[in-house]
């Protein structure tokens, strides 16, 4: 996974606060949109202004420590990842030292869409080349950061079904293993990841997609 090109300040996060984004304003491919009430919609957002808007997560709203009176920025991730089902259960990763497991994704770099981020990092962290034109677009979701310093993350999740016909996942030199996570257990286990448990599984549910 590369890092990301550097932040991006934002104005309006609260008195005497600013808003760092990290990754870039992004679109996120041609054809993928959520219409999903309460899901972050950002297929439309191209512009450095709304990704802004969007970017703008309380810090209370995540779980993060009170304001300790100092003005330091709230730092949002931009991410983006994939959500690969075999049945009732998902790939999940976990980095070299870091507890959390996770979905394959990472940051979204200058000049790529969400679409492209999770294309790439799906390659580079376990070996799977997947078509773009096969993921679906679940929906962009704000939620507590797993295993980083950043106060929040915003990822545009990416769905499709595990083809049989795939060689197993072949992790990079960042990611200590793999599993497949059982999504109807997954809230019980605390090495989830808030995105998972709290947003995708949901929406999932929701699309009766599992």
């Amino acid at each position: 996974m590369r890092a990301g090109s550097g932040g991006q300040s934002v104005a309006g996060a609260g008195p005497g606060r600013e808003c760092v984004l990290i990754g870039e304003p992004y679109s996120m491919g041609a054809g993928h949109f959520s219409s999903t009430p309460g899901v972050r919609d950002t297929a439309r957002d191209t512009g450095s202004a709304e990704g802004a808007r969007l970017g703008r997560i309380p810090r209370e709203g995540l779980g993060a420590p009170p304001h300790d009176g100092v003005d330091s920025p709230i730092v949002i991730l931009d991410l983006a990842a994939v959500c690969l089902l075999r049945g009732r259960s998902c790939l999940n990763v976990r980095k070299a030292g870091t507890h959390h497991v996770i979905l394959p994704g990472g940051k979204i770099e200058p000049g790529e869409t969400a679409l492209e981020a999770a294309v790439r990092e799906a390659a580079e962290e376990v070996r799977l080349h997947l078509d773009p034109a096969s993921l679906n677009h679940l929906g962009t979701f704000e939620a507590a950061p797993a295993n980083n310093d950043a106060e929040g993350i915003r990822c545009a999740v990416f769905v499709r079904d595990w083809d049989d016909a795939w060689a197993h996942p072949a992790p990079d030199h960042e990611i200590s293993e793999y599993e497949w996570t059982p999504l109807d257990t997954a809230a019980d286990d605390p090495r989830q990841a808030p995105l998972l448990v709290d947003s995708v599984i949901p929406e999932l549910l929701r699309r009766r997609l599992i």
